[in-house]
């Protein structure tokens, strides 16, 4: 790629309006080969900030890399490099999950993982055309980078099938400073600065990577030193931030003091067949549980209050086994505590339940707790007969686990423990649904015996770290094979096992009721977040159009660029003043309206100009009793004047009556539609005829009677100074009459509504006795009109309000039919309110898109 096109390249990416790079080594970074392998490269930093190698400041390298080759680019291109950063990670993340299912689960599960990084990478790319469009926002962009990785993994915690959190950036941090924000906010506030640390990082080098060969010394170390300090201060700010959200150790009493034990009591032998010999596996904790009593007995260590067994310690159920629950029962009242118990429990319908089990040494069992997420394809296969024909490996799953309902609450001895159940550690809800409750102690049961020897175990307690952190609690992790721990509230490991050895520990902790932030705020840092990430997609999609709509026509351009803001909006006197500047087609309205007010002289001076074609659309449907009638009073009011009857066929002989008419009087005209089409589809009709025979005023009346024609000639001379003009029921001077209570209450409520979501100052948006400069019509394209009842008004008015043009408003009397039907009913009102929150949620992000871009307020016309 030569100079000049590398330089165009930019110029539709990242830094064009910020900086275009003009070294040697972008080009280099560009290239398709080299990108590639920087993102597999990022993927392996990834990987070694996760156990067993725990390196977690490559978790900032793998983000900043990332986000650096992915900036700008092609969404397609972006979307390979996600993908490839995503198989580089997760391929070796969870390479376990194939140690005894063979390769295909495995490498299907990672390839799914992959598809949400890759997913990542266009959103990355897009948020290029943030600052590349709006350079004030250049120091935003970590930021963005930051939510939009928080959104990727709360997304892929999610879907499908309660989704899979495992490779969370906060779950890489459980020895770094960083995990102190864990106590903020959570998880997802570990992720976020994680990721923003990386995206200042990402930003900085490829600025300076993109112009070294221009910077001097002095900008390249001020700008290193720049990122440094927001790196340092994430990290100090999140150590202070967790030192102050809990309180002074001065100012607390003691707290309560438990000695805690775990069980390791091994397997057989590991794999998917660790539970052949079920039997052996429950005598091996009942033996470790003797042991350990044996010990106290002799006064080697202190009594337990309470004793943690792991998941799967008793895969035969105790409720049918009378031989298991009498073991159980025994080495409970050996040690001389309560037992929580894993156990797999017969369901209903030849299905199983994972539960928690508190056994009491004088009672027996007692609460339970039954595992809510199950493993899908591990614990249960949903649509199992679909997918044995991608892979027999499913049947390896013989019954479905059924998930409970209750969170893991359950009194075990002098404690109140919150329990889960292996992976569901590293659901944020799951863990939260015991923590923040006021659980005293957290506990994790888990089997790690189908993983072998793999780093699982110990990326699972990573996680126990984290949430130890997040709700100050210590936390206890109890394995058939290991790990096995007991972790403190800052985090560290007071006490662990070895992998597949039989083991027991034993801890005195103390039960703090102190609740961090992060068990305040709850799920707000998340939805924050992502709320984030999907504004910054919006304005990336903002900045999109604005570039793509760049090289419009000027005119088509004018129009685009006031999108709302250009429009003068004022309240019209029912007289114009001659001093009042005119619009080039004022002359022939005003020859209009003088002759309508009855002055000679201004009216004989308007008879040497064109006059201007007016057109009255009135739409009909069983309008018999008053079609007549309005048509004589228009004829004395504004004899000068065209009408258009559109009537949607209706069945009480309105037609057969207009034709009539229109015999008659040749200035009266008549659309016959087949049936009936909504009030909407029979103005846009009328607008269409209108536009091809070249009238140059349509007004909108209705056929009721509600609308006066006698106040025609007022709106027409507002007209004059305005490109829409409203008769306007709620300004000074507007009027109803004989209109129920509740009718009026919803018409100014409906009106209010309307101002404050679409941000005008029209008082009667929803009026439908109104007249339109041909000009105005011309812009809107009636083809986008989606709206059918009297929000069609509404809808009208939004359009010229973003077009640009002048809307004015001119007092009216509307008074109630006398004859008819009233065609209002609650679909109309439903569709209205819908569709004005809808334009007025898009109106905003557009005025938006106008500040950030710095382009002034306009004018019509300028």
């Amino acid at each position: 790629m030569s100079t000049p096109a590398l330089r165009q390249y930019l110029a539709s990416t990242l830094m064009a309006r910020i900086w275009v790079p003009s070294s040697s080594s972008y080009r280099t970074l560009c290239a398709p080969g080299w990108s590639l392998l920087l993102a597999a490269v990022s993927g392996g930093c990834a990987l070694t900030a996760f156990a067993p190698l725990d390196w977690w400041w490559n978790a900032l390298v793998a983000v900043g890399l990332l986000s650096a080759i992915s900036l700008g680019q092609s969404w397609r291109w972006a979307l390979l490099l996600g993908g490839v950063h995503g198989l580089a990670f997760f391929v070796p993340l969870l390479y376990w999950t194939g140690l005894y299912v063979g390769w295909f689960p495995w490498l299907t599960l990672a390839a799914f993982e992959a598809l949400y990084m890759a997913l990542l990478g266009v959103v990355l790319a897009s948020l290029a055309r943030i600052p590349a469009r709006w350079p004030q926002l250049r120091l935003l962009l970590p930021v963005l980078i930051a939510a939009a990785w928080v959104a990727q993994e709360t997304l892929r915690s999610a879907l499908p099938w309660g989704g899979f959190p495992w490779g969370r950036l906060a779950f890489s941090q459980a020895d770094s400073p960083l995990m102190w924000w864990a106590a903020l906010g959570g998880a997802p506030a570990v992720s976020f600065t994680v990721a923003l640390c990386g995206g200042c990082v990402a930003v900085a080098a490829y600025y300076l990577w993109a112009r070294i060969p221009a910077l001097g010394l002095r900008q390249w170390f001020v700008s290193g030193a720049l990122v440094l300090t927001v790196i340092f201060g994430v990290l100090i700010g999140g150590l202070e931030g967790a030192r102050l959200s809990l309180p002074s150790t001065h100012s607390r009493s003691p707290n309560q003091r438990v000695t805690v034990a775990v069980i390791q009591g091994n397997v057989p032998r590991a794999g998917l067949a660790f539970n052949a010999q079920r039997r052996a596996v429950l005598n091996n904790h009942v033996t470790q549980t003797r042991r350990l009593a044996e010990r106290i007995q002799r006064g080697e260590v202190r009594q337990p209050d309470l004793v943690i067994w792991p998941e799967n310690s008793s895969d035969i159920d105790p409720y049918q086994d009378p031989t298991a629950a009498d073991l159980i029962s025994s080495a409970a009242a050996k040690i001389g505590a309560p037992i929580l118990v894993g156990a797999v429990l017969d369901g209903p319908q030849g299905t199983l339940r994972n539960t928690g089990i508190v056994w009491d040494p004088a009672t027996g069992p007692g609460e339970q707790y039954v595992k809510r997420h199950p493993v899908p394809f591990a614990e249960y296969v949903p649509y199992r007969s679909f997918f044995r024909q991608i892979s027999g490996k499913v049947d390896l799953v013989r019954r479905n686990f059924v998930a409970g309902k209750r969170p893991g609450l359950l009194q075990l001895g002098p404690v109140r423990i919150g329990d889960v159940i292996c992976f569901e550690v590293a659901y944020d809800q799951l863990s939260a649904d015991v923590l923040r409750p006021g659980a005293q102690l957290f506990v994790v049961q888990t089997n790690n015996a189908t993983f072998g020897r793999s780093a699982q175990s110990a990326q699972q307690l990573a996680m126990v770290r984290l949430r130890a952190v997040e709700y100050h609690r210590y936390a206890v992790m109890a394995s058939t094979t290991g790990i096995s721990a007991i972790v403190s509230p800052q985090g560290v490991v007071l006490a662990a096992t070895q992998l597949f050895t039989p083991a027991a520990l034993l801890r005195e902790i103390e039960l703090d009721p102190s609740r961090t932030l992060a068990t305040k705020v709850g799920s707000w840092p998340t939805w924050i977040m992502s709320l984030l990430a999907a504004f910054s997609i919006v304005l990336a999609f903002v900045a999109a159009r604005t570039s793509v709509t760049s090289n419009a026509t000027p005119a088509r351009e004018k129009l685009r660029a006031s999108e709302g803001d250009a429009m003068v909006l004022a309240e019209q006197p029912t007289t114009v003043s001659e001093a009042e500047p005119a619009t080039d087609e004022s002359p022939a309205l005003h020859s209009l309206a003088a002759a309508a007010s009855g002055s000679a002289a201004t009216a004989a001076s308007a008879q040497e100009r064109v006059p201007a074609r007016v057109l009255v659309v009135v739409p009909t449907f069983n309008e018999a009793k008053n079609l007549t009638q309005i048509t004589q009073r228009m004829r004395v009011a504004a004899p000068d004047v065209a009408l258009l009857i559109v009537d949607d066929n209706s069945p009480d002989g309105t037609g057969e009556i207009a034709d009539a008419l229109a015999n008659e009087d040749k200035a009266l005209h008549v659309l016959h539609r087949e049936g009936k089409k909504g009030l909407g589809a029979a103005y846009i009709a009328g607008f269409s005829w209108a536009r091809e025979n070249n009238y140059d005023v349509v007004v909108e009346m209705d056929a009721d009677g509600s609308h006066a024609p006698e106040e025609l000639p007022r709106l027409l001379s507002a007209l004059e100074n305005a490109d829409l003009v409203i008769g306007s029921r709620w300004m000074p001077g507007g009027q109803v009459l004989n209109w129920p209570k509740h009718r009026l209450l919803l018409s100014r409520l409906a009106n209010v509504y309307v101002r404050l979501a679409l941000g005008f100052q029209v008082k009667d948006a929803t009026g439908g006795f109104r007249a339109y400069r041909r000009t105005v019509l011309d812009a809107i394209d009636f083809s986008a009109v989606a709206s059918q009842g009297y929000c069609f008004q509404v809808d009208l008015t939004w359009r010229a309000f973003q077009a640009g043009f002048t809307i004015t408003e001119a007092p009216i009397t509307f008074t109630d039919r006398e004859h008819g039907n009233s065609k209002m009913s609650s679909k109309i009102v439903l569709e209205a309110l819908w569709l004005v929150t809808l334009w007025g949620i898009k109106g905003r992000l557009r005025r938006i898109a106008r500040l950030l871009r710095g382009q002034p307020r306009k004018r019509a016309g300028e």
